[in-house]
């Protein structure tokens, strides 16, 4: 007997009655029909007890695999909401492959799908769509040139230190915050590789992003994105509207900024700057519980008939 049926019927063993040893052949095929009877009545019983383990032993399993995909769905819920959507919603990202695109030119659709032509048409889609804004001068809102006035009872000396050189570990525990498994920008490097390169990797970083705080500048190649396209169906039609573009920056711009946006935040919450409605860009703060307090006043209004 190999050692894998050994494990199944000792399994079933210990679940069931009598071992299947104890139910063995007749010794001989001349033995009396009683005999075989009894053998016959003992291996429908084993067999009977047989399936029913067996029914058992897969439904316990198929209630544990249920329990596991329950549970996976709601780490989803809490850490991946978008992720869970799109597995319950059977939703596919696709992926845009710029090599032709539609414009409209007086009212007809056309499609582009030379080289240089659809470089041209995608450049200008995007420069129009992000390019630069006009802005109108303060001075003719009068309500918005007294929302950026500065506030008087507002110390500067409070933000003494906010564009300082950081220490190393300072810089380090940006880094170790820093999210993972992200896209990269032009050069590639993502904070997963930034987080391997060793004492050497850190040693440079640092000394750069301290030179970025003290001139005040980032590198040229640190200004620079990549504009990649989602599309907002799954398959994509040619056409530009129905994309959603984001910008992949550098990551060590990223770490940067997450340096700087650390101490204004302890700063801003340190001495309470941020009034009103503008409470929820901090750390640790939420726009839920305004909008559950709007949520449960109009609940309330409705069904006591209140204004």
């Amino acid at each position: 007997m190999d050692n894998a049926l050994r494990t199944q019927i000792d399994t079933y063993n210990e679940h069931a009655g009598a071992p299947v040893e104890a139910i063995a052949f007749p010794p001989t095929l001349t033995d009396k029909e009683e005999t075989w009877t009894g053998w016959i009545r003992d291996i429908k019983k084993y067999w009977h007890d047989a399936i029913q383990f067996m029914q058992a032993e897969r439904e316990s399993i198929k209630r544990t695999k249920i329990k596991e995909a329950i549970d996976s769905r709601c780490d989803q819920m809490r850490g991946n909401p978008g992720k869970m959507l799109d597995s319950i919603l059977d939703r596919h990202r696709g992926k845009v492959v710029i090599d032709r695109v539609q414009q409209t030119i007086n009212g007809n659709v056309v499609s582009v799908k030379e080289g240089d032509q659809v470089k041209d048409t995608v450049k200008r889609h995007f420069n129009e769509w992000h390019g630069r804004r006009e802005v109108q001068p303060l001075d003719d809102h009068p309500r918005w040139k007294a929302q950026y006035e500065p506030k008087e009872w507002i110390d500067p000396t409070w933000y003494n230190g906010l564009m300082d050189p950081p220490s190393m570990e300072e810089l380090l525990a940006a880094l170790k915050e820093s999210p993972k498994a992200k896209a990269a920008g032009i050069s590639g490097v993502a904070n997963d590789l930034f987080l391997k390169q060793g004492g050497v990797g850190d040693y440079i970083l640092f000394q750069l992003i301290c030179a970025c705080l003290l001139q005040e500048d980032v590198p040229f190649e640190w200004k620079t994105g990549i504009v990649y396209c989602i599309p907002k169906a799954t398959e994509w039609s040619g056409s530009l509207a129905d994309v959603r573009p984001i910008t992949l920056l550098e990551h060590g711009r990223k770490l940067l900024f997450s340096i700087i946006t650390s101490r204004l935040s302890a700063i801003l919450s340190k001495h309470d700057i941020l009034k009103g409605p503008n409470f929820s860009v901090l750390k640790g703060t939420t726009t839920k519980d305004p909008i559950y307090v709007l949520q449960a006043t109009l609940e309330d209004a409705r069904e006591f008939k209140k204004e």
